[in-house]
């Protein structure tokens, strides 16, 4: 698949052959046809000290694969919070936005990692931001049923009146989707 050595450790969680490898004098930002990075192939897997190693190695922190997906959307998406935190420690841009709209947050409502939708919040994240189709992160966390989340969005002042494209808020998509705990935060 082209991937490098750095890669394969990374994208396997090897701290120690990414130390060593990086050590070596390994490039870290080179990119597969997909455009994954190093960084990017840790990131949905959560090996966040093989992601600190790489960013003080100078890797690129908001480097996007082809759909415009950075290392932080996939982390918030699969719910790695200290994998988001040291993304962020390295100045991460909480609010960038995928090719569609998407960001690091609503990829974190969506899924319901309560955990890093605070985090994401705690470090300055746009509550309010929408995708052409009017969706918020509040709107995705009440339609898929993840309280938690909701209550986060809720704290941080996510406006529950925002509606889609078709007109539906928060509170109509969790109700039509049988989430009344959601419709009642």
């Amino acid at each position: 698949n082209g991937g490098t050595g750095l890669m394969f450790a990374c994208e396997s969680g090897r701290e120690t052959s990414t130390n060593l490898l990086i050590e070596a004098k390994a490039q870290v930002d080179i990119t597969l046809p997909t455009g994954h990075t190093a960084l990017l192939l840790a990131a949905p897997k959560g090996h966040a000290n093989c992601a600190l190693a790489l960013l003080k190695a100078g890797a690129a922190v908001d480097a996007a694969i082809n759909e415009g997906c950075n290392a932080l959307m996939l982390a918030a998406q699969s719910g790695h919070v200290d994998f988001a935190r040291t993304l962020l420690q390295a100045g991460a841009d909480v609010d960038a936005a995928n090719f569609r709209g998407g960001t690091s947050l609503m990829f974190a409502a969506l899924h319901g990692h309560d955990g890093c939708v605070r985090a994401l919040l705690e470090a300055g994240a746009q509550v309010n931001q929408d995708l052409p189709s009017g969706h918020t992160a509040i709107i995705v966390a009440a339609q898929n049923g993840h309280e938690r989340s909701v209550a986060a969005l809720m704290e941080a002042g996510a406006d529950p009146a925002k509606t889609t494209s078709e007109g539906d808020t928060a509170f109509s998509l969790a109700c039509q989707s049988g989430h009344e705990l959601c419709a009642l935060a």
